[in-house]
């Protein structure tokens, strides 16, 4: 209730800012701008968000297999893990949850925190992808209405990222919640 209380006031302010001219909108669109940017453009953005959805989706099935593959060949062979071990570890490729020796079921809750951690970063892996050569997208969708300028589009683009990955995380929180029913839960004012 405090959170969802402080984001309108973050955004009512925004908004004034913007609008009184404190903040220039091509810098920064008002909240609105990007609402309204969200609606007249949605011929434009199209596609965008499924194509990115896609490949955040293929990229965290890749991570999580190749993740889960090393973690159990980390665990059954000593040489392996002396091999691997300092690569992984240094390179953070992978999330180190999900390398975690795999002992079912007590391997789960660290496991499904490595995958909703992965999930934000498999946005951002799509976007940096797609900046880097790509007709479609929701990144390709950021650079290019950064370089017409049209700053609300751009910023429409990243709100729709930005609801994309919470959506990602959603939904291994449930899933989390489904297979992981045995972890206790501290919700707000247990002791």
């Amino acid at each position: 209730m405090i959170a969802a209380a402080l984001l309108v006031v973050v955004l009512v302010v925004w908004e004034l800012s913007v609008r009184g001219g404190a903040v220039d909108a091509l810098i920064l669109p008002s909240p609105t701008q990007i609402a309204e940017s969200l609606w007249l453009d949605r011929s434009l953005l199209g596609d965008d968000p499924l194509t990115t959805s896609y490949e955040v989706v293929l990229g965290l099935a890749a991570a999580v297999a190749l993740g889960a593959t090393l973690g159990v060949a980390m665990h059954l062979w000593a040489p392996v893990r002396a091999a691997l071990r300092p690569l992984v570890i240094g390179s953070q490729a992978v999330p180190v949850p999900v390398i975690a020796p795999l002992e079912a079921p007590s391997a789960l809750p660290p496991t499904f925190t490595g995958i909703k951690i992965a999930a934000a970063v498999a946005v951002i892996g799509a976007v940096f992808a797609e900046w880097a050569g790509s007709d479609r997208g929701l990144g390709h969708a950021v650079l290019v209405a950064g370089g017409q300028p049209e700053t609300a589009r751009a910023f429409a683009a990243t709100l729709l990222l930005f609801l994309l990955a919470i959506a990602i995380y959603g939904t291994f929180s449930l899933l989390e919640r489904r297979v992981v029913d045995w972890t206790p839960r501290n919700r707000p004012g247990d002791t």
